[in-house]
């Protein structure tokens, strides 16, 4: 049961991050980091 509850576990992390990565990539955060590196 042990094995079960962490790959349940596992998969949730891995869709919540997923879905937190793709909010990430629509934020204009993430923008002014790739203006800063293409200046240096």
């Amino acid at each position: 049961m042990d094995i079960i509850v962490a790959i349940g576990g596992l998969c949730i992390l891995a869709w919540w991050t997923r879905l937190f990565l793709n909010d990430m990539k629509y934020t204009p955060k993430i923008k002014i980091k790739d203006k800063k590196i293409e200046n240096q």
